[in-house]
């Protein structure tokens, strides 16, 4: 997450999940979790 944050300009880590989170209204921790659980097929 840091050097994600480091490449779009932020000097700490902490200020762009807050700023993450701000705009998009979750965490980026539960964004993530939701893209991998999206991405795997429902099990059968």
């Amino acid at each position: 997450m840091a050097s994600i944050a480091r490449n779009l300009g932020f000097s700490q880590t902490s200020y762009f999940c807050k700023v993450f989170r701000q705009t998009y209204q979750v965490t980026p921790q539960a964004y993530r979790q939701q893209i991998n659980e999206n991405s795997h097929p429902p099990s059968l």
